[in-house]
């Protein structure tokens, strides 16, 4: 009797084991996950001078990663080392890259691993060799940057820098854009700075590109960003202190 109620109390306290476990296992939190790549498949090899790593918030990681033809979600993903403090040089290595990569990147991603923006991209056919070397020159990581590039150039300064005149007086070119927006009051909403760091609800760049303000301004500037990431880059840059 007594080996049998031993057993018995052996199995009770394994199904109680197991629903605790399940339990604690499933919180309904979403936790993010943090890919190793493995041994086996290609190495990607880079180095280079990075420089504006640090202004990045949380939410965004600068990384080294493998994408498939036509996708903007990263296959495979390795975080960039920290800088050497005296050069700003990097030296890292990817590896596990499969067959399938097309191109390596350096690259920012959000949470979901998707790409918000490229540095630097090199293809690699699978037939390309064991070893992907990118050299990445001296290059700007910086968030400001990144929005500079994917903002302001390719959306923007067709009016605000490259016309004969610049529509309601900004420049939005490269070396002037900066200075032309932090702390610099619209003409165009009265009582609202171009950029207020630390809020983009009260900053009008980010009202008129990502709101329907402008609708009756002649040039919907809402329509201007190819993706809703885009407008969360210029709304989390200014939260963030919209730092150079």
């Amino acid at each position: 009797m007594k080996t049998r109620r031993n057993s018995r109390m052996t199995m009770l306290i394994t199904i109680v084991s197991v629903i605790l476990l399940a339990s604690a296992c499933d919180d309904g939190r979403i936790y993010e996950e943090t890919y190793t790549p493995g041994m086996e498949g290609r190495v990607m090899k880079l180095t280079g001078i990075v420089n504006g790593q640090d202004t990045w918030p949380k939410g965004y990681s600068l990384v080294m990663a493998g994408f498939e033809e036509g996708s903007n979600y990263a296959l495979i993903t390795k975080s960039l080392p920290v800088p050497d403090v005296g050069t700003g040089r990097v030296e890292a290595v990817m590896s596990g890259i499969g067959s399938e990569v097309t191109s390596v990147e350096l690259c920012v991603v959000n949470r979901l691993r998707e790409r918000v923006v490229s540095f630097v991209s090199r293809d690699c056919a699978a037939g390309a060799g064991d070893t992907i070397m990118v050299d990445a020159g001296e290059v700007n990581v910086g968030m400001f940057n990144a929005i500079q590039r994917q903002v302001f150039d390719k959306s923007c300064t067709a009016c605000h820098g490259l016309a004969t005149s610049d529509a309601a007086s900004l420049n939005l070119l490269e070396g002037k854009s900066y200075d032309a927006l932090l702390n610099v009051p619209s003409t165009v909403l009265d009582g609202k700075m171009r950029v207020e760091a630390g809020n983009a609800e009260e900053s009008t760049l980010y009202l008129i590109l990502g709101t329907t303000l402008s609708t009756d301004w002649g040039v919907d500037h809402s329509q201007m960003l190819t993706s809703a990431e885009l407008v969360s880059l210029v709304e989390d840059w200014i939260d963030n202190g919209a730092e150079k």
